[in-house]
């Protein structure tokens, strides 16, 4: 999703459902196998997508940068399929898909 995009859709979620989070240079956001709640816009910085391997080794995903959402994958998992780290010192907002903590039902087009 491109920069504009992502800020626009951002305008339109309900307020209860954004809470901004400054997270240190190596925070956490979320870890892998960390139950999905939320996806993320970075506000200002950058945030690492890291997936873990079973031989031990990680690999980079996507680097989510000022402007970007990312780990839109966790509308439809029940876990986070890798680690989201800051870069750099950053600001996300976290947009959680529930008020109350559970998924939002999928969207059922009418016949």
């Amino acid at each position: 999703m491109g920069k504009l995009g992502a800020s626009a859709w951002v305008g339109l979620v309900e307020p209860q459902r954004l809470h901004r989070r400054c997270l240190k240079l190596g925070e956490v956001l979320f870890r892998q196998g960390d139950p999905t709640v939320a996806v993320f816009h970075v506000g200002r910085g950058r945030v690492r997508l890291v997936r873990h391997l079973e031989d031990g080794s990680s690999v980079t995903l996507h680097v989510a940068r000022t402007g970007e959402s990312f780990a839109e994958a966790a509308l439809w998992a029940e876990a986070y399929h890798c680690d989201g780290v800051a870069e750099t010192p950053s600001e996300v907002t976290v947009i959680r898909y529930s008020v109350a903590n559970t998924p939002t039902p999928p969207y059922q087009p009418s016949h």
